[in-house]
């Protein structure tokens, strides 16, 4: 009778012990396939104005696949000098630095007063970093008018 109970006991936590490992396995399946989902950046790009109280900025939304090393060309003016002769000005552009998990940092094409998750950094970086789950506000340092850029990280 003991031996039948011990032989019970030993199929019941061998049992237990396969759930666990198939179970496990399959969590780290899952881990392992979102991990080798491409990240998506996701950029909206509006503008603010002090000159007019009932301004209201259009938003436009851009998906981007990231690629390490690549040049990103958000906005881009036209501009002119006295003569007449005109070219586009990059107001905002960017190459991805590094990929590090669910981060990536950027080297923007000029300064930006950033806030990032609502902690507002004026600085002289044009470096940022963030991650999945954050968003990164750039907005033109500017008096008057400005254009905003919201960034955030996701995966396909």
């Amino acid at each position: 009778m003991a031996d039948k109970k011990n032989r019970n006991k030993r199929t019941i936590i061998g049992a237990v012990a396969g759930v666990a490992l198939i179970a496990g396995g399959i969590i780290a399946a899952i881990i392992i396939i979102n991990a080798n989902k491409a990240l998506k950046l996701s950029v909206v790009k509006s503008s603010w104005s002090g000159w007019s109280e009932d301004y209201e900025p259009q938003e436009e939304t851009v998906e981007y696949d990231v690629q390490l090393d690549k040049k990103y060309i958000i906005k881009t003016d036209k501009v002119s000098d006295v003569d007449g002769n005109e070219w586009e000005e990059e107001v905002f552009s960017f190459e991805i630095k590094k990929i590090e998990g669910d981060s990536i940092t950027i080297h923007a094409n000029q300064k930006f007063s950033a806030n990032k998750n609502g902690s507002v950094v004026t600085n002289n970086d044009q470096e940022y970093t963030f991650k999945i789950g954050e968003e990164l506000e750039l907005t033109t340092v500017s008096y008057d008018y400005g254009d905003i850029f919201k960034l955030s990280l996701n995966r396909k």
